[in-house]
C-alpha cells in the first residue's frame, strides 16, 4: 500500500498523504479478503497485462 500512496503523492501531491490512514477496514476486508490470488501466469493467459510499476498500474485504473 505504501507504494501507491507514494504514486498518488507523486501525481497529486506530497499534502495529500495525510488524507491516507492505515488501519483495518472491517467493509474493506470482507470484499477484497474474498478475493483469490492474482498468480501472474493465469492472469496472463487470459489476456491480463503487467502494469510493470505502481505508477502504470495508477495510471490505467484512473484512464479505465
Amino acid at each position: 500500500m505504501a507504494e501507491l500512496v507514494d504514486a498518488l503523492a507523486r501525481r497529486y501531491g506530497d499534502d495529500r498523504r495525510t488524507l491516507v490512514r492505515y488501519e483495518p477496514g472491517a467493509a474493506l476486508d470482507a470484499v477484497i479478503g474474498r478475493y483469490p490470488p492474482l498468480l501472474p501466469p493465469a492472469a496472463q493467459a487470459v489476456g491480463f497485462r503487467n502494469d510493470a510499476t505502481v505508477d502504470t498500474l495508477l495510471e490505467r485504473a484512473l484512464c479505465a
